[in-house]
């Protein structure tokens, strides 16, 4: 959740029936195939978030996973989700849960009562951190599927990125906070905190270097500018940073809420919903855009996929699929402002 979804939900004031305790088996699902996994937020203070499923395959989009498993939706504002061998962890945000799913059926194993989870990251020691807007990263145990400890960081952390030993968290402020957390995953102390641009949002890793999408504050007065930061993660110093970007003769300063990254490309989103910005990481310079207006946007890191993927903010969200060359070639109805791509790239 944002201020801008608090806004949405305030103004849509759309009157959803709320989820009841769980009460069995609505009909459990039967997720074998490589695919995409969607998580819906659902509508702000509705308990509609749920998750699809993209069968690559060609079966098609399967929504509603968790009410077809368990006769309710999966609750309020679902942030993200890990895949763990044979189960899933969904981060649900607004309902102070994070949930244990089977990955196949997507029938419940457990809920863990967490304050405000945000982004989970798998760490070293068959553990996941999670991010928690009450300051802290929660310890998951991912073995015994209990909170085992927490570690203090900055203001309203929010994407979580490990390279080697070391976990960066960063620190979101609501736009009033400008630093990374470093922590050894080994003992889970942060070691230090890296200043960057106001309000951190997301963060990725792409040779040897963490980039960072500053979403600055669009909402203060006067407006805080964001931009994309890069951090050398062999010393955690600041390398270079991309604050405006030039169409013609026009210079605009940048947002950056959502980002995605592989080797020779990078993109963003400007403020929490717009058209997608294409970059060169190696020289920070804007190089394509994609028109429209989306929530998300991802890449596949592994294996030779080229494709770009994204959703829109709407309470009848899609999914969309772009060539390399940036050509629509799939579209599919979804959930409530679908927030997280997560790629199933091995059967399970």
């Amino acid at each position: 959740m944002n201020s801008l979804k608090v806004l949405i939900g305030i103004i849509t004031a759309i009157a959803f029936q709320s989820c009841s305790e769980d009460t069995g088996n609505g009909g459990a699902n039967n997720i074998t195939t490589l695919g995409i996994f969607i998580v819906n937020e659902g509508n702000f203070n509705s308990n509609t978030g749920d998750v699809s499923y993209y069968d690559i395959t060609g079966q098609g989009m399967t929504n509603n996973l968790f009410l077809n498993a368990n006769g309710v939706t999966g609750g309020d504002v679902l942030q993200d989700m890990l895949i763990k061998d044979t189960i899933a962890v969904i981060v649900a945000n607004n309902s102070n849960q994070v949930r244990i799913v089977s990955l196949n059926s997507f029938i419940k194993i457990k809920d863990i009562p967490t304050a405000q989870p945000r982004f989970i990251k798998e760490v070293s020691g068959n553990r996941a951190y999670i991010s928690s807007w009450d300051g802290t990263v929660k310890i998951l145990d991912l073995a015994t599927l209990s909170i085992v400890d927490s570690i203090t960081v900055g203001s309203f952390p929010e994407g979580i990125v490990v390279v080697n030993d070391l976990a960066y968290v960063a620190n979101s402020g609501f736009g009033y906070d400008n630093t990374i957390s470093v922590i050894n995953t080994a003992t889970d102390q942060v070691l230090q905190n890296i200043r960057v641009g106001y309000g951190p949002m997301r963060l990725a890793q792409l040779d040897n270097k963490i980039y960072v999408a500053c979403n600055g504050n669009e909402f203060a007065d006067p407006k805080v500018p964001g931009g994309i930061f890069v951090i050398n993660a062999s010393n955690n110093q600041l390398l270079d940073s991309l604050v405006t970007i030039t169409r013609g003769a026009v210079t605009d300063t940048i947002y950056p809420s959502r980002m995605a990254l592989r080797e020779d490309q990078g993109f963003f989103i400007s403020g929490y919903t717009g058209m997608i910005q294409v970059f060169d990481p190696a020289a920070l310079t804007l190089t394509d855009t994609i028109d429209g207006n989306y929530y998300q946007v991802a890449v596949n890191e592994n294996g030779d996929d080229r494709n770009v993927y994204a959703t829109t903010p709407a309470l009848l969200g899609k999914f969309l699929i772009f060539s390399p060359a940036f050509e629509k070639i799939d579209e599919e109805n979804v959930g409530e402002f679908p927030t997280a791509i997560i790629f199933r790239n091995e059967e399970n």
